[in-house]
């Protein structure tokens, strides 16, 4: 975990000071994810013209967490020609200058950010969750009940299936529920 010994955190004390945070908050990451584009344009530039592309890790390495490194490193393989070493985790390679030639122009529309999108939290529910297992056990028995091809690979459990339907028709015993 990394802790902030040189920051002084101001907690807003009223809904007008804690909008004006939100709103600073979300021009800063704008302001950061505009920067870091340009500053990938300028590293793939710099590799067509003098063949190094070792500022990409610079710039993977130095953003570290809180950013999608994930994303920018997408957008480097698609647009710088990189390659990644899977077993040292780090760029060990380019496709060279013509990559590079090839797909410049895309690069210059295409936002790092948009590749490899983080998800934001939903909640979970656990009955659309049981719900939508329940759809796909149904479509794999009905395989199986009708001999079809791909049913020698499915394993199917009647019991537990019936148990699942039991709980979602309220015909089985459940111990508590609990909505936190």
């Amino acid at each position: 975990m990394t802790t902030q010994k040189t920051a002084r955190f101001v907690i807003a004390k009223d809904v007008k000071t804690l909008d004006k945070q939100i709103s600073n908050a979300i021009q800063t990451a704008n302001t950061m994810k505009f920067q870091v584009q340009q500053a990938a344009l300028s590293i793939i530039f710099h590799a067509y013209t003098h063949k190094d592309y070792s500022r990409a890790q610079v710039l993977v390495d130095g953003l570290g967490n809180g950013v999608n490194c994930n994303a920018l490193v997408e957008w480097f393989v698609q647009f710088g020609g990189l390659i990644v070493d899977e077993e040292n985790k780090c760029f060990g390679g380019w496709k060279g200058q013509d990559h590079i030639k090839a797909n410049i122009e895309q690069a210059k529309t295409t936002m790092w950010y948009d590749l490899k999108v983080q998800s934001p939290f939903k909640g979970f529910n656990l009955n659309d969750e049981i719900n939508k297992l329940l759809v796909k056990a149904n479509k794999m028995q009905a395989l199986v009940d009708k001999g079809d091809e791909k049913a020698s690979e499915i394993e199917m459990n009647t019991k537990q299936l019936a148990a699942l339907q039991a709980i979602m028709t309220g015909n089985a015993s459940v111990e508590s529920a609990t909505k936190h």
